[in-house]
C-alpha cells in the first residue's frame, strides 16, 4: 500500500493525505501560505501535480521516494451538486 495520496480538491485545491495514519490531512494547499505564494491562487490541475510534488519533497513533507509512489486522485462534483450552482437569466 503506497503510504500517501495527493488529492486534487474539487474547490481547486490539493491535500496531502496519509494513508496509513487514518487518513489524516497532514499537508493543505489553503493551509500553507508559502505555497499560495508560489502557486499564485491557482486552480489546481493534472498539469500542476510533479510541480506540486516537487514543492512538498523540498519543504520536507514528502522524501523524493514518497513523492514518486504517491497516488493521484482528482475529486469531482456530481450533477446533482452542480443542481442551481449557476443561475438562469
Amino acid at each position: 500500500m503506497d503510504p500517501f495520496r495527493l488529492v486534487l480538491t474539487r474547490g481547486g485545491g490539493a491535500e496531502l493525505i496519509d494513508v496509513l495514519d487514518d487518513e489524516e490531512v497532514v499537508w493543505a494547499s489553503d493551509d500553507d501560505p508559502e505555497f499560495q505564494d508560489e502557486f499564485e491562487g491557482e486552480f489546481l490541475g493534472q498539469d500542476d501535480v510533479a510541480d506540486i510534488l516537487d514543492y512538498l519533497v523540498e519543504v520536507g513533507e514528502l522524501s523524493k521516494h514518497e513523492a514518486d509512489r504517491c497516488v493521484i486522485e482528482e475529486e469531482y462534483y456530481e450533477a446533482s451538486e452542480l443542481t442551481g450552482m449557476f443561475g438562469s437569466e
